[in-house]
């Protein structure tokens, strides 16, 4: 039981070592490298790991990332990605439109 308090003990230092040492570019390199899911975990972490999760960098190469899959990328989705603070929502747009089961005319053309 004294071990496993010590070890605890070294894991909180550790961590408090580690989210104050990291810079937010360091961060944004990592966040680059994740997955949606790992981003929005590691935002609980502290004020900064979220503002830098949530940074719009982050979102972009993501949703592009969904989107580069795609035969047809609507313009209002283009759009989005241009815009600054929008490339979450284009994101989760890439979601929704990965369940749909029809086409529209607009990708028809």
């Amino acid at each position: 039981e004294v071990a496993l308090l010590h070890w605890s003990r070294s894991l909180r230092r550790f961590e408090r070592y580690i989210t104050s040492h990291m810079t937010p570019d360091i961060l944004l390199q990592i966040f680059l490298q994740q997955l949606a899911k790992e981003v929005m975990a590691s935002s609980a972490v502290c004020r900064m790991w979220k503002k830098v999760a949530y940074s719009d960098v982050v979102w972009k190469k993501l949703a592009c990332d969904l989107w580069a899959t795609k035969q047809y990328v609507p313009p209002k989705i283009r759009e989005m990605l241009g815009k600054v603070d929008c490339a979450r929502r284009a994101y989760y747009e890439a979601l929704h439109d990965s369940v749909r089961t029809r086409i529209t005319n607009e990708e028809l053309c």
